[in-house]
């Protein structure tokens, strides 16, 4: 299909319609691609490219003409040859060529009048040639572009009839204050002509009539009354009783523990004797040498000759 083929190429939707309206161009002529003349035949018919041919006082009727001469000399398929159209490359290099000024331009998407823009200024086609012999240059199609439509005049509003006014009065003030409202003179009327009489309300009293009573039927059973509810009998609060306060004005001294030495540690070593009784002599004898002591005591000097 044409449209896959360019389907990363933001069209408006009347390029679009264009591009369908080339395709059905080329299929009509029995030509096997939609080339740069079917595209600019088709944009004779589009809105915004007819814009850029008026602004440059190109005869459309006579583009028309010079475009259906060169696709006549088109060559065309043979007879039972089917098959689906292809895109020109000469229409794909334009068709991107114009996809990327809307880009430089901040444009979202291109539409007739850009393609018929980038077609005269390529400069490179048959297409391009008849645009310029018909008067469309690139800078002529730019200011084209660049130049806004004349807006279309205002419409002027009918004049605002006095009833309606008087009418629009009256649904203002019996919507903010809930009563009806009091009926403005129309012009030409008198202000104090006396108001049309309103209709009577009908009052008709009804007389009231009690509902018929069945006395031959059994009166209703009273309704059972509820269980008395079980609460738990009072029970009053015991008496407030402060606690006692402490005594600090007696002060009671503990009994200290006995005391108890803390045992000895026992070390092996052999009690100490006795204590020499106080009778012993002084000094205290010489005890006699044990039979492996080999010391001798020195002799006594007593016993030395004289």
């Amino acid at each position: 299909m044409i449209a896959d083929g360019l389907s990363r190429i933001a069209m408006s939707s009347g390029l679009a319609a264009s591009l369908s309206r080339a395709t059905d161009y080329a299929r009509s002529r029995g030509h096997g691609e939609v080339t740069l003349e079917h595209m600019l035949l088709a944009l004779c018919d589009d809105p915004e490219a007819v814009l850029v041919l008026a602004a440059s006082n190109v005869n459309v009727a006579e583009l028309t003409g010079e475009v259906e001469t060169q696709l006549a000399a088109l060559p065309t398929r043979a007879p039972g040859q089917e098959g689906e159209l292809v895109v020109a490359s000469d229409l794909r290099r334009i068709l991107e060529a114009a996809a990327a000024a809307a880009r430089g331009g901040r444009r979202r998407e291109i539409n007739g009048a850009i393609v018929l823009a980038a077609i005269v200024g390529d400069g490179k086609s048959a297409a391009a040639h008849v645009l310029s012999a018909l008067g469309l240059t690139f800078e002529g199609a730019i200011r084209a572009l660049q130049s806004k439509p004349a807006q279309e005049p205002a419409r002027a509003l009918p004049a605002p009839d006095a009833e309606a006014i008087l009418a629009g009065a009256r649904e203002r003030v019996q919507s903010r204050t809930g009563l009806p409202a009091r009926r403005l003179p129309a012009p030409g009327e008198s202000a104090h002509a006396e108001p049309a009489a309103e209709p009577a309300a009908n009052y008709a009293e009804e007389e009231y009539a009690p509902p018929a009573q069945d006395h031959g039927a059994a009166p209703p059973a009273p309704e059972p009354l509820p269980p008395p509810s079980e609460e738990p009998s009072y029970q009053p609060e015991p008496a407030y009783e402060p606690a006692a306060a402490p005594d600090h004005h007696h002060y009671v001294e503990g009994e200290a523990p006995a005391y108890e030495p803390p045992p000895s540690p026992d070390h092996g070593y052999e009690p100490e004797p006795p204590p020499m009784p106080a009778s012993a002599p002084y000094p205290p004898p010489i005890p006699p040498p044990g039979p492996y002591d080999r010391w001798t005591p020195p002799p006594s000097p007593r016993d030395a000759p004289v």
